[in-house]
């Protein structure tokens, strides 16, 4: 009930408001959202997908009883990544969120002290022997390329394997 009813809040904030207050027709106000929607989820994978999905971080498999192998902070530290903040691009539209390691390890830390935290963070893996990845985002978007490929399936979908 929880879903559909914010559903509807946001199909009458989004779609009914704007047509009634503002005379605006449907088809803008589709495409609009449309928009929303596509601008969103693009933002969303670069962010979310960029720290995680590269060849270089690790992909455990849980035990019979469905533990993990490692501990909890090197299981952050082996399958997370940091992306470097040092052009305009990163810092404004990631707006911080290029420090996931830092976000996993301490949520409720505000986001403003995760550059601070995340050289911490580095110091302490070294001492650990723990690896500790920072790219920039073009080397991520590449890299999540390369896994992509890495994990292509060669078989015609059309055509019958058994």
């Amino acid at each position: 009930m929880k879903l559909f009813g914010l559903k509807a809040v946001l199909i009458t904030y989004l779609g009914v408001i704007p047509k009634m207050v503002l005379g605006i027709g449907w088809l803008p106000i589709l495409l609009a959202f449309f928009i929303l929607i596509f601008t969103a989820n693009v933002f969303g994978l670069i962010v979310l997908v960029t720290p995680h999905a590269i060849p270089d971080s690790e992909f455990p498999v849980t035990d019979i009883q469905r533990k993990l192998p490692t501990t909890w902070l090197a299981h952050q530290l082996r399958t997370t990544n940091d992306v470097e903040a040092n052009n305009w691009f990163t810092r404004f539209f990631m707006g911080l969120f290029n420090y996931p390691i830092a976000l996993h390890l301490f949520p409720s830390i505000h986001h403003a002290y995760y550059p601070e935290i995340s050289s911490i963070i580095k110091k302490f893996g070294e001492t650990l022997h723990l690896p500790y990845r920072r790219f920039p985002l073009l080397v991520f978007r590449k890299k999540h390329y390369q896994l992509l490929k890495n994990n292509t399936l060669y078989e015609s979908l059309f055509e019958e394997v058994m």
